[in-house]
């Protein structure tokens, strides 16, 4: 031990300290792990011979020892802790002083004594004191007296003390300006991210503009280019009226059939004129090639043969039509047929090289369908021999290129006839059929005839929202085989009190005719289940291409856009026994024809018409109850319509402003169905006036005009002018419902729709699932199972699952599955993120026995990194970038785990097919799946109840999170899963229990008055 100075045996608590010219060297002081400049701690010896320094000094030696701080770099201090540390010091030297002083006082003291003791002379005490001296300098210390050193002792144990209590403080504001930065750091984080929203949603409003700017430059062309189609239309019209034969009926019975059958429409249009009567001219035969025969007498025979025979009901189902009966020849087939309508040759070659926009049954442009059928015409010698080779080389040709020729329209048959055998059918397009709201599959996907029966097929819809079954009869028997096999629970249980009220739904899409989305399911399904129900029931919808089995029924002209517009109207009628059905009305117009149903295909733009294409669906919605004679009768004006999303925002604004104001569905109501309040429909207002181009008066823009950030006021949003206006509005989930209703999740509408809430006027419904998703009667999966033999069927259908996908037979490895939209709102970027550490075999035995399936079609981004899964893990990972119904019913019976991370979902489906077939949902806690899935957050609790795993948090940590607890209880407590797999079954998410809440709903609805009038 060394004192200050240097010497031994000094009490210090120092270290020993290195002598370098006599002097101590300097050291600092620890700092306990921190990070603040230390301080220099000067020799003690040499300050203590300073003794006639003032405290100025001190100071003056203080600030250069801070500025020599400064210098070299240390870092800075808070001024509280300079403060006290300069307190302590001050104290410190002053003690040190003090020390000084007694110590002199002391010695002197000392001296005085030593000189006065006895037998002692000055010479022997200079001399001891000389020894003692010369003793303690060949040491290198100065003597001191004993209370001296034990004051000395005091005073450093003191400072050491004060250090402590600095390095205490210091500390403690250490910790807390940690925590400040620490929240300092999350602010500007958020901050960051809200800026980068902002610079998102600012490019994304430049792209806009910039489209709006191609679009307005492309506009004169597109206008120039519509011009010149409209001339040749009328070119192609005149030629047409020039060919025309004379009418056998009347003018005056013509127009009061016309009259008799707009009676109760509000229109106020001039009745069409009578129509003039031309001679008809003969040309040669016609020639025609052997390739041509087939689609040219299928086509001749098309516009031969009436829709309906006289005192024949108009329309019925196609099931129920009789088969075609092969004729010998064209000539004598029509012959026999005194109802039937005959045409020269030049009408048969104008009809089968282009399809007037119009024709009613006798051929004639512009004339009510209902008319009766014209007397027979003689045909001429020549047609009749044209007919007669035409059917000779029919005969010739091989039956199946006969079935496939006559199933190609007009247009594919040019196309084919002039480029070869090209197929010139629309890719993903399905042929409808006599189906319910299930659609056909088999139209969306082209297996290979290589393949076996486990290849996957390729279709181009949502997999999700495909059905395989097709047949009204099928259903019917699979709803009823249902009912009585242990699920009574699944029968309707309220009854409404407006079963005779005609129920009109009005969408832009329905399955399975048209769709993008869950949209058309719904749409079908209304049309299904309400029919089912006992309601008279019409679906309104576009027709987007030529559907089979639909008929021309009637016309309606339109006043849009500063001008009249004309739309045709075809029926089809499916039968669903008991007297039940559904009547199907497509809306014929050149605009809706195009390769897709709201956007480009080509481009992925939306279509710059799309507000015209739908407000004209939704005014000919409007009038298609009143002036269409369905078997027999209208439906008239007290009906109930359902309009769903913005696609058909208008309907409850026309329906007030031009009918109800004019005493016409005056009894009637309007349900706004919202699917996804994420697409409004918003349009300027400045570009579409509301009186010159829509035909509404000044005082509908107080409903239409909406708000929008990049808009401003010169905004028309259709879906806030539809819940104002609407006497209902409803979604597909009641948590969604909800949802809408927050700042957070309303996109701007949600003071309206709590204003719609406090009217109670609004309500969330969750939608239902079609009956075919059932493991009792599932054709497409390897073995049907129920609760009685559920472990083996279960057990059987993973095995069969894992064999077919190339995944390995490990019936205890936990099999997860993902079947959706490959986007970011699906939650795609979470599952990737997550699946090495799902792989990734750990100690506790939870992780790493894991395999996974994913299917799904979208961006290429997570299409990409799919394969990249299953490329690096061979085995274990199985992705399919496409879809196939048939692979994704076999999943939900195999897997044992469905992840939907979603990050919103109004409804969703497949958590709820999924709990059908004993398969364990893992969900996002939002919309639809927090209302379908019950989650398990408490193992005693929640046992009996529990269906699923949910999380809360759109983020990988939290998704881990649930899944480690899924995976666990999986592997380890197999009792407590296999009773959430029994809670699961034993849930009925099926359309009856649904539709008994819309019946209730539109009970209430009718039974008040209009919300607005």
């Amino acid at each position: 031990m060394l004192n200050y100075s240097g010497r031994k045996g000094s009490r210090s608590l120092l270290p020993d300290l290195p002598v370098k010219n006599g002097r101590a060297e300097d050291y600092t002081t620890p700092t306990f792990g921190t990070q603040t400049p230390r301080r220099k701690v000067s020799d003690l010896g040499a300050e203590s011979s300073q003794d006639g320094k003032s405290s100025q000094s001190q100071s003056r030696r203080r600030r250069r020892g801070s500025n020599k701080d400064r210098s070299t770099g240390r870092s800075w201090q808070p001024k509280e802790i300079q403060a006290e540390q300069l307190q302590v010091e001050a104290a410190r030297m002053q003690a040190m002083e003090e020390a000084e002083r007694a110590k002199a006082e002391k010695e002197a003291a000392a001296t005085a004594a030593a000189e006065a003791q006895d037998g002692k002379s000055s010479h022997s005490l200079c001399r001891r004191r000389r020894r003692g001296s010369n003793k303690d300098r060949s040491a290198g210390r100065s003597w001191q007296p004993k209370e001296i050193q034990d004051e000395q002792l005091q005073v450093e144990a003191a400072r050491m003390q004060a250090m402590e209590e600095a390095e205490r403080a210091k500390a403690e504001e250490e910790a807390a300006a940690a925590a400040a930065a620490e929240a300092q750091a999350a602010r500007i984080q958020a901050l960051e991210e809200k800026e980068a929203a902002v610079r998102r949603a600012l490019a994304e409003e430049a792209a806009r503009m910039q489209r709006e700017a191609e679009e307005a430059e492309m506009r004169p062309q597109q206008e120039a280019q519509a011009a010149a189609l409209q001339a040749a239309k009328m070119r192609a019209i005149q030629e047409q009226e020039a060919t025309r034969w004379p009418q056998e009926r009347s003018q005056e019975e013509h127009g009061t059939l016309l009259t008799a059958q707009r009676k109760g429409s509000m229109s106020l249009l001039p009745e069409p004129e009578a129509e003039k009567s031309q001679p008809l001219q003969t040309s040669p035969p016609l020639q025609t090639s052997p390739q041509a025969v087939v689609s040219n007498v299928a086509r001749a025979r098309q516009v031969a043969q009436p829709k309906f025979a006289r005192g024949a009901p108009q329309a019925r189902s196609s099931k129920s039509l009789p088969p075609k009966k092969e004729a010998s020849t064209g000539c004598e087939s029509m012959a026999g047929k005194a109802s039937s309508i005959h045409y020269t040759q030049p009408q048969v070659q104008a009809r089968l090289m282009e399809e007037p926009p119009m024709l009613n049954y006798n051929g004639c442009q512009g004339s009510l369908s209902l008319l009766p059928d014209l007397p027979a015409k003689p045909q001429t010698q020549e047609v009749c021999a044209a007919l007669d080779k035409m059917e000779a080389q029919r005969k010739d040709l091989p039956q199946d290129d006969v079935q496939e020729a006559s199933n190609l329209s007009l247009q594919d048959w040019a196309e084919g006839h002039h480029n070869g055998d090209k197929d010139s059918r629309k890719e993903g397009h399905t042929t409808p059929t006599s189906g319910t709201q299930t659609p056909r599959t088999k139209a969306l996907s082209e297996p290979n005839s290589d393949s076996g029966p486990e290849t996957m097929e390729r279709v181009f819809s949502l997999s999700a929202l495909d059905s395989l079954l097709q047949d009204p009869e099928g259903k019917a028997d699979l709803r009823h085989q249902l009912e009585l096999d242990e699920l009574e629970d699944r029968r309707p249980k309220y009854t409404s009190r407006h079963l005779n009220r005609p129920v009109v739904v009005v969408s832009s899409e329905v399955n399975p005719w048209s769709k993008t989305g869950g949209l058309a399911m719904v749409a079908g399904s209304y049309g299904y289940e309400f029919a089912m129900r006992g309601h008279r029931t019409m679906v309104v919808s576009p027709r987007y291409d030529a559907y089979d089995g639909a008929h021309y029924v009637g016309y309606a002209k339109i006043w849009l856009d500063g001008r009249e517009h004309e739309v045709q109207f075809f029926h089809l009628y499916q039968d669903l026994g008991d007297g039940n059905g559904t009547d199907y009305i497509f809306v014929g117009h050149d605009c809706f024809r195009r390769g897709g149903l709201y956007c480009d295909p080509h481009t992925g733009k939306e279509y710059l018409d799309n507000l015209f294409r739908f407000s004209l669906l939704t005014v000919a919605a409007l009038e298609a109850p009143l002036i269409l004679n369905i078997r027999g009768q209208t439906f008239g004006q007290d009906v109930l319509f359902i309009a769903n999303d913005w696609q058909t925002g208008l309907l409850p604004i026309y329906h007030l402003y031009k009918y109800r104001r004019n005493n016409t569905y005056r009894n009637s109501r309007c349900v706004f169905v919202i699917h996804n309040i994420g697409y409004q429909g918003k349009y300027r207002l400045s570009k579409f006036p509301i009186d010159s181009y829509l035909g509404l008066p000044p005082d509908a823009i107080g409903l239409l005009q909406g708000e929008d950030l990049n808009l401003g006021d010169d905004c028309m949003n259709l879906m806030s002018a539809a819940i104002l206006a609407s006497d209902r509005v409803l979604t597909v989930s009641p948590n969604y419902a909800a949802e809408i209703q927050s700042p957070e999740g309303g996109q701007g509408l949600h003071e309206i729709l709590q204003q719609k809430g406090h009217q109670q006027r609004m309500a969330g419904i969750l939608n239902g699932i079609a009956d075919e998703w059932s493991p009792k009667t599932d054709p497409h999966i390897p073995t049907n199972y129920s609760l009685r033999n559920f472990d083996e069927g279960k057990a059987l259908c993973k095995k069969e699952l894992q064999r077919s996908l190339g995944l390995h037979e490990d019936p205890g490895a936990a099999l997860i599955g993902f079947c959706g939209r490959l986007c970011y709102q699906k939650g795609v970027h979470l599952i990737t993120q997550i699946i090495p550490w799902l792989l990734t075999y750990e100690s506790s035995g939870v992780l790493g026995r894991v395999q996974i399936i994913l299917m799904g079609k979208g961006d290429d981004t997570y299409a990409n990194q799919l394969s990249d899964a299953e490329n690096h893990n061979k085995g274990r990972v199985c992705s399919y970038v496409g879809f196939d119904p048939k692979i994704e019913h076999r999943m939900l019976a195999g897997c044992d785990f469905l992840m939907m991370p979603s990050q919103y979902e109004p409804c969703g489906l497949p958590q709820m097919y999924a709990q059908a077939y004993g398969t364990v949902p893992v969900v996002h806690e939002t919309g639809g799946l927090k209302d379908s899935v019950s989650g398990l957050w408490h193992e005693h609790r929640d046992r009996e109840t529990a269906t699923g795993f949910l999380f809360c948090g759109f983020d990988e940590n939290h998704l881990k999170e649930r899944m480690y607890q899924a995976l666990e209880v999986f592997h380890k407590k197999h009792d407590l899963f296999r009773q959430i797999q029994m809670n699961g079954l034993g849930k009925n998410y099926y359309w009856p229990q649904a539709i008994d809440e819309y019946e209730r709903q539109l009970d209430w609805t009718l039974d008040s008055d209009a919300a607005v009038s």
